[in-house]
């Protein structure tokens, strides 16, 4: 999955409260930010595409209206994983949870915790003023 995320302008999360969080947020460069609800895409199929860093700043964009959303689709949720608790959003509807530690003030360091992913995906995600 690496560079996946960044080829299809992803931008972050976005967390409005405990059950409202829009875990897909992407920036693209002539639009304003938009949520996309992950129901709607086939991240494995898309992880193994041949040239996928080259094909999907081209496709994403013209695929966008028709995988934005208006709701959240996760929610935040304590978790143990690998002996600790941390923070975690869990999707509503694919099977994923993104664990979450704090690296500095501002800054947390992610995790996808998704069956049959090895290795894991890390992330950092940095707060927006």
């Amino acid at each position: 999955m690496d560079g996946m995320l960044e080829s299809s302008y992803w931008y972050g999360k976005e967390f409005r409260g405990p059950e409202e969080v829009f875990p897909l947020i992407h920036e693209m460069p002539i639009w304003v930010r938009a949520a996309v609800n992950p129901a709607l895409l086939l991240i494995n199929l898309t992880a193994n595409l041949p040239f996928r860093d080259s094909i999907l700043p081209i496709f994403f964009p013209v695929m966008l209206p028709f995988v934005r959303t208006s709701k959240p689709r996760a929610r935040l949720r304590t978790v143990e994983f690998r002996g600790r608790t941390h923070a975690a959003m869990v999707h509503d509807v694919k099977p994923i949870i993104d664990v979450f530690a704090v690296l500095y003030d501002d800054t947390i360091m992610g995790w996808v915790d998704m069956k049959g992913l090895v290795p894991p995906y890390f992330f950092k995600l940095h707060r927006d003023a």
